[in-house]
């Protein structure tokens, strides 16, 4: 019989697993998404060196668009990871 379908806010492994095997899945998860907001901060870090702030307006003619797109790509995909991130590490608060 398949599993139910998880809770909003849960996460479905879809098969049993004992409590350490979560807490370690969620930890994994969460040094990925740490290594991930670092990679990014370090790409901004780049492009503010060499243009400064990311700032679409003052850049205009000085920074490739294509450059532009992607720098604003990664300040949102940043935040998307770090809201992610939070709530992974609410996760394990709540295991503790």
């Amino acid at each position: 019989m398949p599993a139910p379908p998880a809770a909003e806010g849960t996460i479905s492994l879809g098969m049993p697993a004992s409590s350490s095997v979560r807490r370690q899945l969620v930890r994994s998860e969460v040094e990925l998404m740490k290594r991930a907001i670092w990679n990014i901060q370090r790409k901004l870090q780049d492009f503010e060196g060499r243009y400064g702030k990311l700032d679409r307006d003052s850049l205009y003619g000085q920074a490739d668009d294509m450059e532009l797109l992607e720098g604003e790509g990664e300040i949102e995909t940043m935040g998307r990871l770090q809201r992610k991130l939070k709530s992974f590490e609410e996760i394990i608060f709540d295991y503790k």
